[in-house]
């Protein structure tokens, strides 16, 4: 949220926020919260398409053994993007460590919290979404893994500024530092 809110008030561009927490974007959930919620954010899309101009997703999971898109999740943004007509912007998911980084920075400093993270197996540097065989054209896919690290390696704080709350969730001072690369990405679908 804070990378599209540094531009979309200039752009004027009125954002809808929906997430379901511990849910996944995807057709496969069983009956449940987390299904009726998948439901109910595609009908929402259906019912007002007229008015969405681009759909802002997680196009995977970023995790070392999610080497590819889960099918639910693929046919949900092609949904999107080919039978409700909708631009999708598929974000590749950040890596995911596995531990508390803040916590765990807090409790044993830059130097071991960097080591920690470099000891997670990292996600493939083949976007999964390029595997994907039937894609819509209407999902676009971008990959920001590189402005998660310095070197080529993960860090847990670039430019003095915190990049998680949790163990990959990003916060949204990292976020807003990115509002200029969305921007570009965004814009280039939207005009």
């Amino acid at each position: 949220m804070g990378a599209l809110q540094q531009f979309s008030e200039e752009e004027k561009i009125r954002i809808i926020n929906m997430t379901q927490l511990g849910s996944r974007f995807s057709t496969t959930h069983p009956d449940g919260p987390q299904q009726e919620w998948n439901e109910n954010a595609i009908e929402y899309l259906r019912e007002n398409r007229q008015h969405i101009d681009l759909v802002v997703a997680t196009a995977d999971i970023g995790l070392a053994n999610y080497t590819e898109v889960p099918e639910g999740m693929r046919k949900q943004l092609n949904r999107i993007g080919d039978d409700i007509g909708i631009p999708v912007l598929a974000i590749r998911d950040n890596q995911r460590f596995g531990f508390n980084i803040p916590e765990y920075l807090d409790q044993y400093g830059y130097k071991s919290t960097k080591e920690k993270m470099l000891s997670v197996e990292t996600i493939s540097e083949t976007m999964p979404w390029s595997l994907v065989e039937n894609k819509s054209p209407n999902v676009h896919p971008v990959d920001y893994t590189e402005y998660f690290k310095v070197d080529g390696e993960y860090e847990p704080i670039i430019g003095n500024v915190l990049i998680y709350y949790d163990g990959g969730h990003i916060n949204n001072t990292y976020s807003s530092t990115m509002g200029p690369i969305l921007k570009e990405d965004v814009m280039n679908i939207v005009e």
